[in-house]
């Protein structure tokens, strides 16, 4: 036995860690100059220093000029101290994105069967427990997995209720995080198909996605999955008659199931978008206005990563001094000059799509997630984007076309 045959590859224990850590949004180890460290850092920290940087001549540049741009407008930053927390995070990421990341890709489609299938039984582990939770809830007002971290917890636990329901919301800190991984585990279904699955496995997590969809009372959860549902049905189904049937017949069935019944309710705040100090206006309008107001003072360089909170001549964001949106959120942070980094990824995803249409569902499920919170630094909404992308490289690529990893990025 050769003595290669004991060393551990530490690749599969990485990606499977990283594919656990989905469940670990809310655990906090301890607090890093005031930013929390959570478990999923020390995840992506032991995936840095264990497999190594991997340095090419055009990704040291892109690095370098990730890790330089926050820096350019620091002369003028009011809050440094939030400007630090949020660039500490920041230069996380961009080393994991930069060096490691594509070695990741590769890693994950080697093994990609067992990859997804975990991805699929992690995510359906969290749902089981919310369904549990929901009806515990609402039938029995036993408030199961309160605070269930201790003192580990990052937040505290709210019980939000939508039209008298309890909103689950599982092992997270909030229902819509549930139901972006939710959505996370809908487009793994879509993109890999009955291809890793038997046809019983496929119905059980269909319809667990579905329940879950329901049970997190998140808009914006419903319409990622209904966008995705349409997309999916516009790609696989071959007879034009039959789209457009189907989706008469859906989008028929929904608009009676939201006027008829309080389950699709949320969807109806839709009309707040227009009406101050609500909902809907903080997280959609005021974000668009708030980047109107940045590119009049800050066009090149933005206002700077996590001063949306301070007074200066912009003001704070809405009544919650947060971002709601990260599409808005990465104008308002780098201005226009994020786009050094925007247009190549939409070049690059925008030619994913033309050689193989369903990597419109990847493209759908990352904007909605984007388009749903404005923590795009936060490493749990960062560990979800990664895992689509490996989803689609390793399940689409494979069958058309070259592998997302072997392309450049920056």
């Amino acid at each position: 036995m050769s003595r290669n045959s004991f060393v551990i590859q530490p690749w599969p224990w990485i990606i499977s860690l990283i594919i656990i850590g989905v469940l670990c949004e809310n655990i906090k180890i301890f607090d890093v100059m005031g930013a929390p460290f959570k478990l999923d850092h020390i995840i992506f920290l032991l995936a840095i220093i264990v497999t190594g940087i991997h340095i090419k001549l055009k990704r040291l540049f892109a690095g370098i000029l990730l890790i330089v741009l926050p820096c350019l407008c620091l002369y003028r930053i009011g809050d440094k101290g939030e400007w630090l927390k949020s660039y500490i995070g920041y230069l996380f990421l961009v080393t994991f994105l930069i060096f490691v990341f594509p070695k990741f890709l590769r890693e994950f489609k080697r093994n990609h069967t067992y990859y997804l299938r975990l991805l699929l039984k992690t995510i359906a582990f969290a749902q089981i427990l919310g369904v549990i939770q929901f009806f515990c809830m609402n039938l029995f007002n036993v408030f199961f997995l309160q605070d269930v971290f201790g003192v580990f917890q990052f937040h505290k636990n709210v019980f939000d209720m939508t039209n008298g329901l309890y909103r689950t919301f599982s092992v997270y800190h909030e229902p819509s995080f549930f139901g972006l991984v939710t959505i996370t585990s809908i487009t793994t279904l879509f993109v890999a198909e009955r291809t890793i699955l038997t046809r019983r496995e496929f119905a059980f997590f269909g319809i667990l996605n579905l329940l879950s969809v329901f049970i997190s009372l998140s808009a914006s959860c419903m319409l990622i999955a209904l966008t995705l549902l349409f997309f999916y049905q516009f790609i696989m189904r071959k007879n034009i008659l039959i789209k457009v049937l189907f989706m008469l017949v859906v989008a028929g069935g929904i608009v009676g199931m939201a006027y008829f019944t309080q389950v699709l309710a949320p969807v109806q705040r839709i009309h707040e978008i227009g009406i101050e100090n609500s909902s809907g206006y903080e997280r959609i309008t005021s974000q668009w206005l708030y980047v109107k107001k940045t590119l009049q003072y800050y066009p090149l360089l933005g206002r700077g990563i996590g001063q949306e909170g301070n007074v200066d001549a912009v003001g704070i964001v809405g009544l919650y001094s947060a971002m709601h949106n990260s599409l808005a959120g990465v104008i308002v942070h780098f201005g226009l000059s994020a786009l050094l980094f925007v247009l190549p990824l939409i070049s690059l995803l925008a030619g994913k799509l033309k050689s193989n249409p369903l990597w419109g569902l990847i493209t759908v499920a990352i904007l909605g997630i984007y388009v749903s919170t404005g923590a795009y630094l936060s490493v749990d909404t960062f560990c979800m984007v990664i895992l689509l992308v490996a989803v689609g490289n390793s399940c689409l690529d494979q069958r058309i076309g070259p592998s997302f990893d072997q392309q450049e990025i920056l």
